[in-house]
C-alpha cells in the first residue's frame, strides 16, 4: 500500500485526531476514580456493567496518543478506528478508505471522494462525440406544442 493510493496522510491526521477524542465519541467516559495524570483510563458502559476499559497514554500530545487494555491489546488511534468501524457511519471501497474518512471527520478536514475521481478517470477514456446521424428529427408544428411546454412558456422561435 503507496503513501499516495490515498488523498489524505494518516500521519497528519494522528496529530489531529486523538484517540481519547474518538472514545468519547463512541461513549466512553473518563474513569476519574483510576486517577488523572500521566495516563487516564477510560471506560465504555454505565458505572455498574462496564463493556470495555482503555488506558490512554500521552494525553496531551494527540500525535503520540496510544492505548491499551489490561489483556495486552493495544494500539494508535488508527487501530482504535478499525476495531470500532463498525460504529462509525464511514463509507468506502476498503477499511482504510473508511479508516481515512472517519479520521478525516474527527480532524474536521473533508473527507476525500474517492468515487468521483475514478469516475473522472474513466470520463477522459474516450472522448464522446454527439453524432446527429444516430437520431430522428421531426420538425415542430408551432400549431401542435404540447401542452407541458405551453403551461411553462416555451414557444417556437418565429
Amino acid at each position: 500500500m503507496a503513501t499516495g493510493d490515498y488523498k489524505i496522510r494518516f500521519k497528519d491526521l494522528k496529530a489531529r485526531v486523538g484517540i481519547d477524542d474518538v472514545a468519547y465519541s463512541l461513549g466512553y467516559r473518563l474513569d476519574r476514580k483510576a486517577g488523572v495524570g500521566r495516563y487516564i483510563e477510560l471506560v465504555l458502559g454505565d458505572g455498574k456493567e462496564k463493556r470495555d476499559t482503555i488506558i490512554v497514554s500521552n494525553r496531551r500530545d494527540k500525535a503520540s496518543q496510544t492505548f491499551f487494555r489490561r489483556d495486552g491489546s493495544k494500539g494508535d488511534v488508527v487501530s482504535f478506528i478499525r476495531e470500532n468501524l463498525s460504529s462509525f457511519n464511514a463509507t468506502g471501497h476498503n477499511e482504510w478508505q473508511k479508516i481515512a474518512g472517519v479520521m478525516a471527520q474527527f480532524a474536521n478536514m473533508p473527507e476525500p471522494d474517492y468515487g468521483r475521481e475514478r469516475d473522472y478517470a474513466r470520463g477522459r477514456e474516450a472522448p464522446q462525440v454527439f453524432d446527429s446521424a444516430r437520431y430522428r428529427t421531426k420538425p415542430i408544428d408551432p400549431d401542435r406544442i404540447p401542452r407541458l411546454f405551453s403551461q411553462r412558456g416555451f414557444r417556437p422561435i418565429q
